[in-house]
């Protein structure tokens, strides 16, 4: 998937990828369910992709590619399961903790 955004466009207009952590502290404050095709351990706003600099605001970009690995176990529960994932690579970040996406699934199959 990718995707370009031309001229003046504002920092929160430029193409990003698909994240799915909330950026608080404790691994159990960012418990929520799991995506599909999305990043579980990358936090919104953490990364844009850009040509052009901003003046005045600095950012992550995904030059280095972002990795990240993890298991599903579905369907323990009435359809629900729990997801864990842990990236790795260049922008694993110092602390254990801020890289570990714990999510609850949801299958149903009609």
């Amino acid at each position: 998937m990718s995707g370009i955004a031309s001229g003046n466009a504002p920092l929160t207009n430029l193409y990003h990828a698909y994240p799915n952590n909330i950026n608080k502290d404790a691994i159990l404050q960012r418990f929520s369910v799991a995506g599909l095709n999305s990043f579980e351990t990358m936090y919104f706003n953490e990364f844009f992709s850009d040509k052009e600099k901003h003046q005045n605001i600095k950012f992550n970009t995904l030059d280095k590619g972002f990795t990240e690995s993890g298991f599903e176990l579905n369907k323990l529960l009435f359809g629900f399961g729990l997801s864990f994932t842990y990236p790795y690579g260049a922008y694993n970040l110092p602390e254990i903790g801020d890289n570990i996406a714990l999510k609850f699934t949801f299958n149903i199959t009609l």
